[in-house]
């Protein structure tokens, strides 16, 4: 199924831009570092004031504006949700006990091109390993969610 995965990141572009992304950062480190610092205190501040049982990261990424030494620090479990997740994130995040990543469209638009047959699949949701499900927040006890650009960094409109 992991092949699978790769291949419709690719397909839609996923992958192209999260390089993208990175280039640009890369490119412009210095002119991304006060915006980065001050996300980074910004959600350390709104941590402090929360339980601290779950956080959950929607939009994860490159983990630049992420501040995860502080985060698993703070709370005990930490779900980082992303269409596809970098290789050098994930090898990241092995180092890091409390999080767990999941592979997920959260915006709903892959599950539409299913079922108007727009991509010719089986289960296209399986295809990227789609371990989220809205219900996830109403079983967990979420204490803290922080949503990454989702809206300007995505190709597609959400649909939820």
């Amino acid at each position: 199924m992991k092949n699978k995965s790769k291949k419709l990141s690719r397909k839609f572009g996923f992958n192209k831009d999260r390089e993208g992304l990175i280039t640009r950062y890369l490119n412009e480190q210095g002119n991304w570092k006060s915006h980065i610092d001050n996300t980074k205190k910004y959600i350390i501040s709104s941590a402090k004031n929360k339980n601290k049982e779950c956080c959950m990261i929607l939009g994860s990424g490159w983990w630049l504006d992420i501040p995860i030494d502080e985060l698993h620090e703070i709370f005990n479990e930490l779900i980082f949700i992303d269409i596809s997740h970098p290789n050098q994130i994930k090898k990241k995040a092995e180092k890091y006990p409390k999080v767990k990543l999941l592979t997920a469209d959260i915006s709903g638009v892959l599950g539409v091109m299913q079922e108007k047959q727009l991509y010719k699949t089986d289960n296209l949701l399986t295809e990227i390993d789609n371990a989220f499900s809205f219900d996830l927040i109403k079983k967990k006890n979420l204490d803290f969610i922080v949503s990454f650009n989702i809206l300007i960094q995505i190709a597609f409109f959400p649909i939820k």
